[in-house]
């Protein structure tokens, strides 16, 4: 009888220490995938200083990259809430990045009151658009704004203003 005492004390005892150490692997962990985090969002931050949309896109490339090396932790869901959200939202970013930097030029032609060219930029906007397959959920998702009205971008907001241009698409497009 004192020995199973003795061997439950043992395995009681062995038992804490395991506990013990899997707590200080996960707070290991966590503090892994903190910086990872941190890493991350310095170059998400960047997307909003530097100039080139090419820039944008590896910072955002670098981002999702980082954020990925904390899938290799089991808790990397507990210490980056909404992961699966942000992931999306950085992969649609990138998506529509080109897309925004016509629609800026098309503004400063429209600004200057060069219509062809405003068209010509629009038209590459819309060619991304359909080459890429990006749709309106995917600029509702990076929040792409419009400079001008604010509002959200979409397909038809694009093609509504080559319509007005005098455009003709092939396509069949109810207005």
């Amino acid at each position: 009888m004192t020995f199973i005492i003795i061997i439950a004390v043992i395995a009681g005892i062995i038992f804490l220490f395991y506990k013990k150490a899997q707590n200080d692997i996960t707070q290991e962990n966590k503090m892994a995938i903190a910086q990872l985090a941190e890493k991350a969002n310095k170059y998400l931050a960047r997307v909003h200083s530097v100039k080139t949309t090419s820039s944008k896109i590896k910072n955002c490339e670098k981002a999702l990259e980082i954020l990925q090396q904390a899938e290799q932790f089991p808790e990397f869901r507990q210490v980056i809430k909404d992961y699966d959200q942000l992931i999306d939202k950085i992969k649609r970013v990138v998506k529509v990045l080109p897309v925004g930097e016509y629609l800026e030029k098309a503004q400063k032609h429209s600004f200057k009151g060069k219509d062809s060219s405003e068209k010509n930029s629009l038209l590459d906007a819309l060619y991304e658009i359909r080459t890429k397959n990006i749709t309106n959920e995917d600029f509702n998702i990076a929040e792409l704004h419009d400079d001008q009205t604010g509002e959200i971008v979409s397909v038809e907001m694009i093609e509504n203003r080559l319509y007005d241009l005098g455009w003709e698409d092939n396509i069949e497009f109810t207005r």
